[in-house]
């Protein structure tokens, strides 16, 4: 796979949200100097269905599989979808 990033390239740390939950309030560190920041879930609820919404828009050249079983899994576990605008 080969795609064109533009300007800026990586991951930026910073850029990084994490929901905070009864899962995650005790087991994750959170505030000052912590690369964790928070999310509540609605927010992200948000954000995950306006990309699945964008993604369903696209005309879509090709796909490729990739990940577990080919599975598609958006924000949740190792598999995923490569999608290329037409």
């Amino acid at each position: 796979m080969a795609t064109l990033s533009g300007a800026k390239t990586g991951r930026s740390p910073r850029d990084k949200r994490v929901v905070k939950d009864e899962t995650t309030a005790n087991e994750l560190w959170w505030g000052k100097g912590s690369p964790n920041i928070e999310m509540d879930e609605h927010t992200f609820l948000v954000h995950r269905e306006r990309a699945v919404d964008y993604l369903n828009s696209l005309d879509k050249h090709s796909s490729n599989n990739m990940g577990k079983d080919g599975d598609v899994a958006l924000f949740f576990g190792l598999s995923g979808r490569a999608i290329r605008e037409a």
